[in-house]
């Protein structure tokens, strides 16, 4: 659906709504098919509970206070958003579909052919096609083709990446979106969005993952040999660590979140003894650095303080264990784990917190960096964080569902659900939509 600015500029809108925020960004499209954010709106959520709706009314208030923020900002409404979805209801697969080549070369009727034989799969009564990625081409025989169109071959197959998802959490984001007077574009699986604005291509050829660590849940995307492998979530995020915070410290929940921030900013690495310090000296300056004050988030806490070290080693690190231990296991349960020369990408509200890379380094058995989200312009400043990645990642996904909806028709498209637009002419679409 185009929407264009009070300028005529063309706009998108996406809206990243988590567990504990909802960020919602505004752009222009501008000439050569880059964006520009203008708008921005960030509340915390209420509603959502490990990615999903519990309260209809509330996450609805929640969407319409962080749309109105940003339209606010950039001076101009908006009709319609790409909305982000995850939760411990996401799947995903691998389909092969193989056609006959009708003619002397391959056109796009045939690669039409091959992707619906492909996403011909039985799902579950409540499970739909989320997302739907081409991963490469096989033309009789020759594998790895990005685009076959014009090929000779008399055999032509397609391995695509399917995510799914449960249909009445979709239908009730689609009401929330509704219940604001928002038409939706599409639902994007948050760790595809997230990982399209944080690996490169050489990333993804040599093998990476993405893994978006939100509130209530971990949001995972991998890719080997150029394309996407599995998707998937873990049902842990980082109110968990929060949690843990607080029964450690017992300074309450609010205030166990202020430390988790706070901690962000200290050192985790263990104090070394100087040149010319005794052993005493050492162990007395050691242990002083070691004091965790809690008084002043709480000045009637019992005890007034806690070890820095215990806190981070076996508080949060051992929460951080557990994120990525579950995630390991998904890789080596699909044979992927010596398949990621690459490495980790770690991306969300979660990415930064104090010893995390480094548990996820020892966990994983590979190098492991905080994602920045790539292709950032505009006016908004402090984008350029780990948080915003799925919300931006959004907004690239949309320029090029976009542009691939242009090529087959000129008019507005009123789409029926994430992917069925792109049944009709679905050959070109999905090219430009491949990682």
């Amino acid at each position: 659906m185009l929407q264009k600015s009070s300028t005529g500029k063309e706009m998108i809108a996406a809206v990243d709504l988590g567990s504990s925020h909802c960020v919602t960004l505004i752009a222009h499209r501008e000439a050569g098919g880059g964006i520009k954010i203008v708008g921005l709106g960030e509340v915390p959520s209420r509603g959502v509970r490990r990615a999903t709706i519990i309260n209809l009314e509330q996450a609805t208030q929640t969407i319409e206070r962080s749309v109105a923020m940003a339209e606010q900002m950039c001076g101009n409404n908006i009709d319609s958003v790409y909305l982000n979805v995850s939760g411990q209801h996401i799947g995903s697969r691998n389909s092969h579909g193989t056609v006959v080549v009708a003619g002397d070369a391959i056109v796009e009727s045939d690669v039409d052919r091959a992707i619906e034989s492909a996403r011909a799969i039985s799902l579950p009564a409540d499970q739909e096609i989320l997302n739907l990625m081409p991963r490469f081409y096989t033309v009789d025989g020759q594998e790895g083709i990005v685009d076959p169109l014009d090929m000779v071959g008399m055999r032509l197959d397609v391995d695509i990446h399917l995510i799914t998802a449960n249909s009445s959490v979709l239908r009730n984001l689609e009401k929330a979106l509704s219940n604001v007077g928002l038409a939706k574009e599409a639902l994007v699986f948050n760790g595809y969005a997230a990982a399209e604005v944080v690996l490169d291509d050489n990333e993804k050829n040599a093998g990476a993952i993405c893994i978006d660590v939100g509130s209530d849940t971990t949001s995972f995307c991998v890719y080997a040999d150029g394309a996407i492998q599995v998707s998937g979530v873990v049902p842990i995020g980082g109110r968990y660590v929060s949690q843990d915070i607080n029964a450690y410290t017992r300074v309450g929940l609010d205030n166990a979140e202020k430390i988790k921030l706070d901690l962000v900013h200290e050192s985790d690495e263990t104090i070394k003894q100087k040149e010319g310090e005794t052993r005493e000296e050492y162990r007395r300056r050691y242990k002083a650095a070691d004091v965790f004050d809690l008084t002043k988030y709480d000045p009637h806490v019992k005890p007034a303080s806690v070890s820095k070290n215990m806190l981070i080693r076996n508080v949060i690190g051992a929460r951080h264990r557990e994120i990525f231990t579950l995630i390991a296991t998904e890789l080596k349960k699909h044979k992927l784990h010596d398949k990621l020369g690459a490495g980790a990408v770690i991306v969300g509200g979660g990415a930064q917190t104090i010893g995390l890379s480094e548990v996820a380094m020892q966990t994983l058995g590979m190098q492991v960096r905080v994602g920045i989200p790539r292709g950032i312009d505009g006016v908004i400043r402090h984008l350029d964080d780990p948080r915003y990645a799925t919300a931006i990642g959004l907004l690239h996904y949309a320029i090029r569902d976009q542009a691939a909806a242009s090529v087959e028709t000129p008019e507005p498209i009123q789409k029926k659900s994430s992917w069925d637009s792109f049944l009709a002419g679905v050959s070109k679409k999905f090219r430009n939509l491949m990682p």
